[in-house]
This record gives structure tokens, C-alpha cells and sequence, in this order.
């Protein structure tokens, strides 16, 4: 996905021979990428690995086939610069403008050199048969049919091309929603020195109340501290601190373990609250008119969704508060009344019937969104509100979050499915306004 994962692959590679050879992996040490030899070396892959079969090929870099130039046992030595342009017009001269799908990554040996690694998008059932277009070299000829196995790409022999025609017939429904996700999602951190700093301070207040009551209960009375415990007594009294030291101590604990438990999801809520949200994108691409459009999308990855806050919230109110500080506490006129008070989620409404147009989201490592739409008129495009969810990433280093969708419609009797991709943002560190955030109370 980055550059330094294609680093470390190729570091691989380096230690292994040609039995690393695969249907999804071909090595050469060296090729000229501006000939028309080298450039009908990689047709010749491309067909063959776009001719493979669907659920074998998927059980290897989630479908791909990967051709690594310029790598060979104990050698990584790159191939000189050429013209992307001159390649892609080699190789459309044999694999056609309706071919398959192909790109290339350069990743950088020294200033004169690059490892080229040609990409072959996965196979999908109801694929056509690829076919050579053209003579030339790799003994490829014009409406010839190549086929990748392990470590060798060559002709198709009967029972494959049989195999390659079933493949095209089983076609699945042309898509008739596009969908997406509009926005990026956001990748951040904040120093672990932030809550460990919080956390001492709040116990070393906490600690300090105690010692500060016992020093004032043992100190001599005068006329002075009379008069000023008179005057500042709450009018309803007081109440002496019922806690021991022992149980006191212990409430401190247990809140430093909830905030520490819920440190990553108060984090999360922040990142929330100042990010832009992301938005559901879905594209009815017939004349007709659709009802029920039941929407699933997966993301893959460190990613999760978190509920946009409101406006007016203060994202520390989900934190633990700290116990309260040891002493006498001002007495509570009807008590018993305000305990026993209905609260506002305590109250129990009854469920809407129908949650129209609201995306719905599971977290689990990764994360699951669902929208459900009363209607999708023709040619129209419907987007999700704006301020529903925000996307975060759990690593710094992902540069394009990837995922897959699947769409239901009533009276349409067919599966639609996609694959789609949200754009990863510049990651931000939150630690200066984390702290902000602690020490002036929300």
C-alpha cells in the first residue's frame, strides 16, 4: 500500500530464487522496458494473468499478479529510466485498448535506477477472454490466448480455454448504483505523556485535598476560623466526609483504570469534533425508478467511524470524572426528590419504525456502514448528511483506505456490488490540544 511495504517486498525477494515464481509472481533481473521485445514480456504477462482463474487468484495478494523488474537472488538492482509513455504504447499494441486492467510502481533503487513492479488488476467472474492482438516477439501471436501458472506463462490448451469461456459467461448484473464515500479520513496521534501527566496531576490534586483536611481539622480553633467557617457554611449545612482513606484511595484507582480504559474513544471523539465529516454517495445509474435501496459498504484496514458531535458538545464529557475531593461537602436540600427524578435517558421512547436515510455504522477493527433509502429516483445521486460520521485511522501510514459495497433494491432481483476507495489525509498531531483540552476542563 506504501512505499515502504513495496521496499520491504522487494527486500524479499531478493533472498529468494526463481521457485518464488508463482501464477501471481513472475521475476525478471533485467529487461529493456523501451524495446518491443521487453514490452511484449509484460503483454504477454498481463494476458496471462488477467486469464486466470477468479477464486484461485484471489487467494493471493487479494487477486493481483505482480511482475518485479530488475530483481534477481542477492540483487536488487533496478532497471535505467524509460518513458511510461513508450511502454504503454508497446504494450497496447498486444493486449488492445478494451484489455485488461494493468498499472506499474516505481520504487526508487538510486538516482539512475527504479524496481518496476507491473500490477495486473484481479480477475472477476464474467470477464472476457483476453486475446493477443498482434505477432511479435515471447512468441506471442495475433489472436492468441495466454494463460499464467506457476512460474511459467504460456498458450491455452483446450480444456483451459473452455474453462476461460465459462468464466465469461458467468457474468454478474451490471452494476446499476455506483457508490461512494466523499471526504477523507483522518489519521492522528497523541503522546501517551499527555494522559500519564493528566492522571498524576489529578491524583496529586486528590491526595493534596486529604492532606489538607487533616492538617485544618487538627489545627487549634479561633475566634477568626470560627467566624469564617460561619460565614462560608453552605445554609443548608454540611455534611462530614463518610469515605475512609482506604475507600478514597480505591475510587481514585478505579477512575484512573476508566480513563484509561476510555482514553482511546475520548480521543476519537475529539478527532471528531474538528474533522470534516465523510459522506455516503449513492448514484442510481438507470431510467428507473428504485425503492428499499439497502446499501453495505466495507472498509478495509485501521479505519473506524465516530459520531460527528454536536455543535455545543464538549468532547471531555464522556471522560470519567475524578472522584470527589476529601472533606465535608455542602448538604443537598431534597435529596431524596432528585435521585428519584426521571432522567432524560432513563426515559424510554419508542423506537422509530423506519430510520430513513441514516447511515449506520459497526466498528471491528475496521469498520461497516449501512444506508438504507426510501426511494432513488432515476439519474439522481443521493448524499448522506453531512455531520453523521467522522473517518479515523488507527496508523499514521496508510495512504488510501480501500473497501467494498454491495446494494439491494425491492423488485430488482439482482446483487450489485463495487469496490471503492476514500483518500487518507495528512495524519495530525492532537497533543497540544489534548492538553489544552484537560487542564481547562473541556
Amino acid at each position: 500500500m506504501g512505499q515502504r511495504e513495496w521496499r520491504g517486498l522487494i527486500d524479499a525477494l531478493s533472498e529468494l530464487d526463481d521457485r518464488a515464481e508463482r501464477h501471481f509472481l513472475e521475476l525478471k533481473s533485467q529487461i529493456d522496458l523501451s524495446s518491443t521485445g521487453g514490452g511484449a514480456k509484460v503483454a504477454k504477462f498481463i494476458l496471462g494473468a488477467a486469464n486466470r482463474d477468479p477464486e484461485q487468484a484471489s487467494k493471493r495478494l487479494a487477486g493481483h499478479a505482480l511482475m518485479v523488474l530488475g530483481v534477481s537472488q542477492g540483487s536488487v538492482s533496478g532497471l535505467p529510466f524509460f518513458e511510461a509513455k513508450d511502454l504503454e504504447d508497446i504494450v497496447k499494441k498486444y493486449i488492445g485498448d478494451d484489455g485488461p486492467r494493468w498499472d506499474f510502481e516505481r520504487v526508487r533503487v538510486d538516482q539512475d535506477r527504479d524496481i518496476i513492479v507491473i500490477k495486473v488488476d484481479p480477475p472477476r467472474p464474467g470477464d472476457p477472454v483476453y486475446t493477443c492482438y498482434k505477432d511479435g516477439p515471447e512468441n506471442l501471436k495475433n489472436g492468441g490466448i495466454y494463460i499464467r501458472l506457476d512460474g511459467q506463462t504460456r498458450e491455452a490448451r483446450g480444456g483451459e480455454v473452455r474453462t476461460l469461456l465459462k468464466r465469461a459467461a458467468s457474468a454478474r448484473p451490471s452494476a446499476n448504483i455506483a457508490v461512494s464515500i466523499t471526504g477523507t479520513a483522518l489519521p492522528f496521534r497523541c503522546s501517551p505523556q499527555i494522559l500519564d501527566s493528566y492522571v498524576m496531576s489529578e491524583r496529586t490534586r486528590l491526595e493534596a485535598a486529604y492532606t489538607e483536611t487533616i492538617r485544618k481539622e487538627s489545627a487549634p480553633m479561633t475566634t477568626t476560623s470560627v467566624w469564617a467557617l460561619a460565614t462560608t457554611a453552605s445554609v443548608f449545612g454540611t455534611e462530614p466526609e463518610d469515605r475512609s482513606l482506604a475507600e478514597y484511595r480505591a475510587e481514585i484507582d478505579e477512575w484512573e483504570a476508566a480513563i484509561r480504559a476510555s482514553w482511546v474513544a475520548f480521543l476519537d471523539d475529539a478527532a471528531s469534533a474538528v474533522w470534516p465529516c465523510a459522506r455516503v454517495r449513492v448514484r442510481n445509474l438507470r431510467k428507473t425508478f428504485m425503492e428499499g435501496v439497502e446499501v453495505k459498504i466495507h472498509l478495509a484496514g485501521p479505519v473506524e467511524a465516530v459520531a460527528k458531535p454536536h455543535d455545543d458538545d464538549d468532547v471531555t464529557k464522556n471522560l470519567p470524572a475524578p472522584p470527589r475531593p476529601w472533606g465535608p461537602r455542602d448538604a443537598q436540600p431534597y435529596t431524596w426528590m432528585a435521585a428519584h427524578q426521571p432522567r432524560l435517558h432513563d426515559l424510554q421512547l419508542p423506537p422509530s419504525a423506519y430510520q430513513r436515510d441514516s447511515v449506520v455504522f459497526t466498528n471491528s477493527g475496521s469498520v461497516d456502514l449501512e444506508l438504507t433509502l426510501n426511494e432513488l429516483r432515476p439519474d439522481a445521486t443521493y448524499n448522506s448528511d453531512d455531520g453523521e460520521f467522522v473517518l479515523v485511522l488507527r496508523s499514521t501510514e496508510a495512504d488510501r483506505i480501500t473497501g467494498t459495497w454491495t446494494a439491494t433494491a425491492r423488485d430488482h432481483h439482482e446483487l450489485f456490488e463495487g469496490e471503492l476507495s476514500v483518500e487518507v489525509a495528512d495524519d495530525r498531531d492532537f497533543s497540544a490540544g489534548i492538553r489544552r483540552l484537560l487542564t481547562s476542563g473541556g
